[in-house]
Protein backbone atom coordinates (compact mmCIF):
# COMPACT_ATOMS: atom_id res chain seq x y z
CA UNK A 1 0.00 0.00 0.00
CA UNK A 2 2.82 2.35 0.89
CA UNK A 3 4.42 1.65 -2.48
CA UNK A 4 1.21 2.71 -4.23
CA UNK A 5 1.16 5.96 -2.26
CA UNK A 6 4.80 6.60 -3.13
CA UNK A 7 4.14 5.92 -6.81
CA UNK A 8 1.07 8.16 -6.75
CA UNK A 9 3.07 10.92 -5.07
CA UNK A 10 5.79 10.66 -7.73
CA UNK A 11 3.21 10.84 -10.51
CA UNK A 12 1.48 13.83 -8.90
CA UNK A 13 4.80 15.57 -8.34
CA UNK A 14 5.87 15.00 -11.94
CA UNK A 15 2.51 16.28 -13.16
CA UNK A 16 2.82 19.39 -11.03
CA UNK A 17 6.31 20.05 -12.40
CA UNK A 18 5.07 19.56 -15.96
CA UNK A 19 2.14 21.93 -15.49
CA UNK A 20 4.43 24.47 -13.86
CA UNK A 21 6.86 24.24 -16.77
CA UNK A 22 4.03 24.70 -19.26
CA UNK A 23 2.77 27.72 -17.36
CA UNK A 24 6.23 29.29 -17.34
CA UNK A 25 6.62 28.53 -21.03
CA UNK A 26 3.32 30.21 -21.85
CA UNK A 27 4.19 33.21 -19.69
CA UNK A 28 7.58 33.55 -21.39
CA UNK A 29 5.93 33.37 -24.81
CA UNK A 30 3.86 36.44 -23.84
CA UNK A 31 6.77 38.30 -22.27
CA UNK A 32 9.35 40.11 -24.47
CA UNK A 33 12.57 38.15 -23.93
CA UNK A 34 14.83 39.71 -26.55
CA UNK A 35 15.68 43.11 -28.00
CA UNK A 36 13.51 42.62 -31.09
CA UNK A 37 10.45 41.67 -29.03
CA UNK A 38 11.01 44.52 -26.60
CA UNK A 39 11.31 47.01 -29.44
CA UNK A 40 8.11 45.83 -31.12
CA UNK A 41 6.12 45.49 -27.86
CA UNK A 42 4.46 48.97 -28.00
CA UNK A 43 3.37 48.37 -31.61
CA UNK A 44 1.99 44.91 -30.84
CA UNK A 45 0.28 45.77 -27.55
CA UNK A 46 -2.92 47.02 -29.21
CA UNK A 47 -5.76 44.71 -30.21
CA UNK A 48 -6.30 46.82 -33.35
CA UNK A 49 -4.63 45.89 -36.66
CA UNK A 50 -1.42 47.74 -37.47
CA UNK A 51 -1.75 50.27 -40.27
CA UNK A 52 1.24 50.18 -42.62
CA UNK A 53 1.44 53.31 -44.77
CA UNK A 54 4.00 52.95 -47.56
CA UNK A 55 5.37 55.99 -49.39
CA UNK A 56 4.69 56.98 -52.98
CA UNK A 57 7.23 56.51 -55.79
CA UNK A 58 7.85 60.29 -55.88
CA UNK A 59 8.73 62.91 -53.30
CA UNK A 60 5.89 64.40 -51.29
CA UNK A 61 6.53 67.83 -52.88
CA UNK A 62 6.14 66.32 -56.36
CA UNK A 63 2.84 64.60 -55.65
CA UNK A 64 -0.38 65.76 -57.25
CA UNK A 65 -1.74 66.57 -53.77
CA UNK A 66 -0.28 69.09 -51.36
CA UNK A 67 2.51 67.92 -49.05
CA UNK A 68 1.01 70.04 -46.30
CA UNK A 69 -2.16 67.95 -46.38
CA UNK A 70 -1.30 64.23 -46.77
CA UNK A 71 -4.92 63.25 -47.29
CA UNK A 72 -5.81 65.99 -49.75
CA UNK A 73 -6.01 63.83 -52.88
CA UNK A 74 -8.56 61.04 -52.63
CA UNK A 75 -8.50 58.05 -55.00
CA UNK A 76 -11.98 59.04 -56.23
CA UNK A 77 -10.56 62.38 -57.44
CA UNK A 78 -8.00 60.73 -59.75
CA UNK A 79 -8.39 59.82 -63.37
CA UNK A 80 -7.53 56.24 -64.30
CA UNK A 81 -4.25 57.42 -65.84
CA UNK A 82 -3.31 59.36 -62.69
CA UNK A 83 -4.18 56.40 -60.49
CA UNK A 84 -2.05 54.03 -62.58
CA UNK A 85 0.87 56.46 -62.43
CA UNK A 86 0.66 56.61 -58.65
CA UNK A 87 -0.28 52.95 -58.14
CA UNK A 88 3.31 51.86 -57.55
CA UNK A 89 5.97 51.97 -54.85
CA UNK A 90 9.73 52.25 -54.78
CA UNK A 91 11.65 48.99 -54.85
CA UNK A 92 13.49 49.85 -51.61
CA UNK A 93 10.21 50.62 -49.86
CA UNK A 94 8.61 47.43 -51.14
CA UNK A 95 11.49 45.34 -49.77
CA UNK A 96 11.10 47.12 -46.43
CA UNK A 97 7.36 46.44 -46.51
CA UNK A 98 8.04 42.74 -47.08
CA UNK A 99 10.48 42.62 -44.15
CA UNK A 100 8.15 44.34 -41.68
CA UNK A 101 4.99 42.58 -42.85
CA UNK A 102 6.82 39.29 -42.42
CA UNK A 103 7.77 40.24 -38.86
CA UNK A 104 4.16 41.17 -38.01
CA UNK A 105 2.84 37.97 -39.55
CA UNK A 106 5.38 35.89 -37.63
CA UNK A 107 4.10 37.52 -34.44
CA UNK A 108 0.47 36.80 -35.41
CA UNK A 109 -0.34 40.50 -35.64
CA UNK A 110 -2.99 41.60 -38.18
CA UNK A 111 -2.16 44.55 -40.40
CA UNK A 112 -3.46 46.53 -43.36
CA UNK A 113 -1.51 48.40 -46.04
CA UNK A 114 -2.33 51.80 -47.51
CA UNK A 115 -0.72 54.59 -49.51
CA UNK A 116 -0.47 58.15 -48.10
CA UNK A 117 -3.16 59.52 -50.42
CA UNK A 118 -5.59 56.89 -49.14
CA UNK A 119 -4.71 57.51 -45.48
CA UNK A 120 -6.50 60.10 -43.36
CA UNK A 121 -5.90 61.30 -39.82
CA UNK A 122 -8.85 59.26 -38.59
CA UNK A 123 -7.10 56.14 -39.91
CA UNK A 124 -4.09 56.93 -37.72
CA UNK A 125 -6.39 57.07 -34.69
CA UNK A 126 -7.58 53.48 -35.19
CA UNK A 127 -4.45 51.81 -33.84
CA UNK A 128 -0.66 51.48 -34.14
CA UNK A 129 0.94 52.84 -37.30
CA UNK A 130 4.05 51.92 -39.26
CA UNK A 131 5.18 54.54 -41.78
CA UNK A 132 7.57 53.44 -44.53
CA UNK A 133 9.44 56.07 -46.53
CA UNK A 134 10.76 59.53 -45.81
CA UNK A 135 10.59 62.34 -48.34
CA UNK A 136 8.01 60.34 -50.30
CA UNK A 137 5.70 59.88 -47.31
CA UNK A 138 4.15 63.16 -46.08
CA UNK A 139 2.89 61.47 -42.89
CA UNK A 140 6.49 60.68 -41.96
CA UNK A 141 7.50 64.29 -42.55
CA UNK A 142 4.58 65.62 -40.54
CA UNK A 143 4.97 63.31 -37.53
CA UNK A 144 8.77 63.82 -37.43
CA UNK A 145 8.59 67.58 -36.99
CA UNK A 146 10.39 68.77 -33.86
CA UNK A 147 12.29 65.51 -33.24
CA UNK A 148 16.04 65.41 -32.76
CA UNK A 149 16.82 63.38 -35.91
CA UNK A 150 15.01 64.29 -39.13
CA UNK A 151 15.49 63.95 -42.86
CA UNK A 152 16.80 67.14 -44.45
CA UNK A 153 18.10 68.44 -47.76
CA UNK A 154 20.41 71.25 -48.84
CA UNK A 155 22.53 72.10 -51.87
CA UNK A 156 24.83 69.19 -51.05
CA UNK A 157 21.96 66.70 -51.16
CA UNK A 158 19.90 64.83 -48.61
CA UNK A 159 21.12 63.99 -45.13
CA UNK A 160 19.93 63.08 -41.64
CA UNK A 161 19.94 66.21 -39.51
CA UNK A 162 20.87 66.21 -35.83
CA UNK A 163 19.07 69.10 -34.13
CA UNK A 164 21.83 69.23 -31.51
CA UNK A 165 24.49 69.52 -34.24
CA UNK A 166 22.68 71.35 -37.06
CA UNK A 167 25.84 72.09 -39.05
CA UNK A 168 26.99 68.48 -39.15
CA UNK A 169 26.73 66.51 -42.39
CA UNK A 170 28.22 63.27 -41.07
CA UNK A 171 25.13 61.32 -42.16
CA UNK A 172 25.06 62.42 -45.78
CA UNK A 173 25.64 59.79 -48.47
CA UNK A 174 28.63 60.77 -50.59
CA UNK A 175 28.52 59.92 -54.28
CA UNK A 176 30.86 61.45 -56.85
CA UNK A 177 28.72 62.86 -59.63
CA UNK A 178 25.67 61.51 -57.74
CA UNK A 179 26.13 58.18 -59.56
CA UNK A 180 24.77 55.07 -57.87
CA UNK A 181 27.93 53.12 -58.70
CA UNK A 182 29.93 55.61 -56.64
CA UNK A 183 27.65 55.36 -53.61
CA UNK A 184 29.35 53.34 -50.88
CA UNK A 185 27.47 54.22 -47.69
CA UNK A 186 23.88 55.02 -46.77
CA UNK A 187 21.93 55.95 -43.65
CA UNK A 188 18.54 55.00 -42.25
CA UNK A 189 16.36 56.47 -39.53
CA UNK A 190 14.05 54.61 -37.15
CA UNK A 191 11.65 56.51 -34.92
CA UNK A 192 9.24 55.01 -32.40
CA UNK A 193 7.01 57.44 -30.54
CA UNK A 194 3.51 57.84 -29.24
CA UNK A 195 1.70 60.37 -31.38
CA UNK A 196 0.10 62.94 -29.02
CA UNK A 197 -2.63 63.65 -31.56
CA UNK A 198 -3.86 60.04 -31.68
CA UNK A 199 -2.45 58.42 -28.56
CA UNK A 200 -1.21 55.48 -30.62
CA UNK A 201 2.31 54.15 -31.13
CA UNK A 202 3.89 55.22 -34.40
CA UNK A 203 6.95 53.63 -35.97
CA UNK A 204 8.60 55.44 -38.88
CA UNK A 205 11.16 53.70 -41.09
CA UNK A 206 12.94 56.01 -43.50
CA UNK A 207 16.34 56.72 -44.98
CA UNK A 208 18.50 58.09 -47.76
CA UNK A 209 19.41 56.20 -50.94
CA UNK A 210 18.62 52.62 -49.86
CA UNK A 211 18.68 53.71 -46.21
CA UNK A 212 15.01 52.83 -45.67
CA UNK A 213 15.82 49.20 -46.40
CA UNK A 214 18.79 49.34 -43.99
CA UNK A 215 16.47 50.67 -41.27
CA UNK A 216 13.97 47.90 -42.01
CA UNK A 217 16.72 45.28 -41.79
CA UNK A 218 17.70 46.58 -38.36
CA UNK A 219 14.14 46.20 -37.07
CA UNK A 220 14.18 42.44 -37.59
CA UNK A 221 17.84 41.87 -36.73
CA UNK A 222 18.56 40.90 -33.12
CA UNK A 223 22.19 42.01 -33.25
CA UNK A 224 21.31 45.49 -34.57
CA UNK A 225 18.59 46.13 -31.97
CA UNK A 226 20.68 44.62 -29.17
CA UNK A 227 23.42 47.08 -30.07
CA UNK A 228 20.96 49.96 -29.76
CA UNK A 229 19.49 48.64 -26.50
CA UNK A 230 22.93 48.27 -24.93
CA UNK A 231 23.60 51.94 -25.68
CA UNK A 232 20.43 53.07 -23.91
CA UNK A 233 19.71 53.48 -20.23
CA UNK A 234 16.54 52.43 -18.47
CA UNK A 235 13.51 50.72 -19.93
CA UNK A 236 13.58 51.48 -23.66
CA UNK A 237 10.51 49.31 -24.27
CA UNK A 238 8.18 52.01 -22.94
CA UNK A 239 10.10 55.10 -24.02
CA UNK A 240 10.31 57.14 -27.20
CA UNK A 241 13.41 56.57 -29.26
CA UNK A 242 15.23 57.29 -32.49
CA UNK A 243 17.95 55.15 -34.06
CA UNK A 244 20.28 56.20 -36.86
CA UNK A 245 21.82 53.28 -38.75
CA UNK A 246 24.58 53.10 -41.32
CA UNK A 247 25.04 50.46 -44.00
CA UNK A 248 27.40 49.83 -46.86
CA UNK A 249 25.93 50.02 -50.36
CA UNK A 250 26.68 47.10 -52.62
CA UNK A 251 25.31 47.62 -56.11
CA UNK A 252 21.58 48.15 -55.69
CA UNK A 253 21.45 46.70 -52.19
CA UNK A 254 22.41 47.79 -48.69
CA UNK A 255 24.59 45.69 -46.42
CA UNK A 256 24.13 44.79 -42.77
CA UNK A 257 23.04 47.85 -40.76
CA UNK A 258 24.95 49.13 -37.74
CA UNK A 259 23.76 51.64 -35.13
CA UNK A 260 25.61 54.98 -35.25
CA UNK A 261 23.37 57.09 -33.02
CA UNK A 262 20.59 56.62 -30.48
CA UNK A 263 18.29 59.10 -28.76
CA UNK A 264 15.91 57.93 -26.01
CA UNK A 265 13.58 60.14 -24.00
Amino acid sequence: MSRLWIAAAIVMGASALLLSALAVSRWESRTPTDAVSRFWAPILSSSSPVLICIGDPVRASERIDSASDPGAAKPDDLTIEEFLRTNSVRYTDSVTLALLAGELRARATPFRIRRPAATELKDLRDGPVVLIGGFNNPWTLRLSEGLRFTLAVDQGGTYIRDRERPDSRQWQPASAGRLLKNLTQTYGLITRVQDPATGNSVLTVSGLALGTRAAGECLIDAECLQSAERSSTGDWEHRKLQIVVSAAVIGEDSGAPSVVALHVW
